[in-house]
C-alpha cells in the first residue's frame, strides 16, 4: 500500500526528475559483478566509504549470492536469454536537498512495493538502497521468471510496455492513491527524443572522473567527490534542458498552426473586400452614365457634373447650379 506520508514541498523554478532505469543482464559473470557491486563485496572506487555503513539491503542475504541465483536458473533455456534484470531508481539531485532519513525511508518503502507489485517478490535477489554515492539511489537485481521459465521479453515488453512501466512508476513514486501529489517530482516527457544515460554510461563516465588511487592510504585530496557531483549535475541538467526544448517546440509548432490558420482568414476577408470593391466602382460607374445620359446637355463634362453634386450635397459649399 501507499505510504499515508506526505513529502514537505520546498519551491522550486525547475521540477525535479523521478527517475528510473532498466539495464539487461546476458550472462553469469555480469550477473556476478552486479550483486557484488550493490552489496559492496568488491572494493568500488565511485563511492565514500564512510557513508557506506547506511546503505542498506531489504532482501535477504541468502538470496542475493550467486549461487542462490544459478539454483534458481532453469537448466533449460535459451542461449541468448536473458538472465536478469538490474534496476535503478532515483531522482534529480535537488530533489534530495531538503530530504531527510524519514523522507527517504518512505520513498524506498514505496519503490520496494512497486517493485514487488511489478516483478515479483519472489523474483527479486537484491533490493539495496546506497547512500555512499553522489545521491542517494535503489539498485534491484531480478531475476526474470515466469511460470519457471525465463521471460524477460514478457516482463518488460517493448517501447509501448516500458512507456507504461515510467508511468506506473511515476504514480506510485509522486502520487498518492488518491491522485494527489505526494512528491514533487514530474515524469519525462513521453515520445521525448532526448537519449538517457544508461546505467553502465553512467558508472564509466565517473570512473573515468576519478585519477588513479595509491595502492597505499594517501592524505592527498583528490578532489574527485567534487567534480563526480558536477558531471552528475551537468548530465541531469541537460537531460532537464533537451525535455524543455522539446516541450517548447511542441508549443511553438501549435501557435504556428494557430497563425497559418488566422493568415488564412485574414486572406480571404482581404479577397471579399477587394471583391466588394471591384463591384461597388462598375456600380458607381454605371450611376456616372446614367446620370450623364441625362444631364449631359447641362454640363461640359462628367467631372464637372460630379463636382456639381457634390457641391449640391454639400451645406458648407455654395449651392451651384441645380441639376
Amino acid at each position: 500500500m501507499d505510504t499515508p506520508y506526505v513529502l514537505k514541498q520546498r519551491k522550486s523554478k525547475m521540477s525535479d526528475y523521478a527517475i528510473l532505469r532498466v539495464k539487461k543482464i546476458k550472462t553469469v559473470s555480469a550477473m556476478s559483478n552486479a550483486l557484488s557491486h550493490n552489496s559492496r563485496s568488491k572494493k568500488v572506487i565511485n563511492v565514500d566509504e564512510k557513508k557506506s555503513i547506511d546503505n542498506k539491503n531489504y532482501v535477504s542475504e541468502s538470496f542475493g549470492n550467486i549461487d542462490f541465483f544459478n539454483s534458481k536458473l532453469p537448466k533449460k533455456r535459451r542461449k541468448d536469454a536473458v538472465l536478469g534484470i538490474e534496476v535503478m531508481a532515483t531522482a534529480s539531485p535537488d530533489f534530495w536537498k531538503d530530504m531527510n532519513k524519514m523522507d527517504i525511508d518512505f520513498w524506498v518503502q514505496d519503490n520496494f512495493q512497486w517493485m514487488k507489485e511489478k516483478f515479483g517478490e519472489e523474483n527479486i535477489l537484491r533490493f539495496d538502497l546506497h547512500m555512499d554515492e553522489t545521491s542517494p539511489h535503489i539498485h534491484a537485481v531480478i531475476i526474470p521468471l515466469e511460470n519457471e521459465k525465463l521471460n524477460a521479453k514478457k516482463i518488460l515488453g517493448g517501447p509501448k510496455e516500458m512507456s507504461a512501466m515510467q508511468d506506473s512508476y511515476y504514480k506510485k513514486i509522486a502520487m498518492d492513491i488518491e491522485g494527489l501529489q505526494k512528491r514533487k517530482l514530474s515524469r519525462g516527457i513521453k515520445g521525448s527524443k532526448a537519449k538517457h544515460t544508461t546505467i553502465k554510461q553512467y558508472y564509466s563516465a565517473m570512473n573515468k572522473l576519478l585519477p588513479d588511487i595509491p595502492k597505499k592510504k594517501s592524505p592527498v585530496d583528490f578532489g574527485y567527490k567534487k567534480r563526480l557531483e558536477q558531471w552528475s549535475n551537468e548530465v541531469l541538467g541537460k537531460a532537464k534542458l533537451s525535455e524543455i526544448l522539446q516541450q517548447d517546440n511542441g508549443n511553438f509548432n501549435k501557435s504556428n498552426s494557430v497563425l497559418k490558420n488566422e493568415k488564412a482568414k485574414v486572406s480571404a476577408i482581404n479577397k471579399s473586400l477587394k471583391q466588394q470593391s471591384h463591384t461597388s466602382k462598375q456600380n458607381l460607374d454605371k450611376l456616372t452614365n446614367s446620370l450623364w445620359e441625362i444631364n449631359s446637355s447641362k454640363f461640359k463634362d462628367k467631372n464637372s457634373m460630379i463636382k456639381a453634386i457634390i457641391n449640391h450635397k454639400s451645406p458648407k459649399k455654395s449651392k451651384g447650379r441645380e441639376i
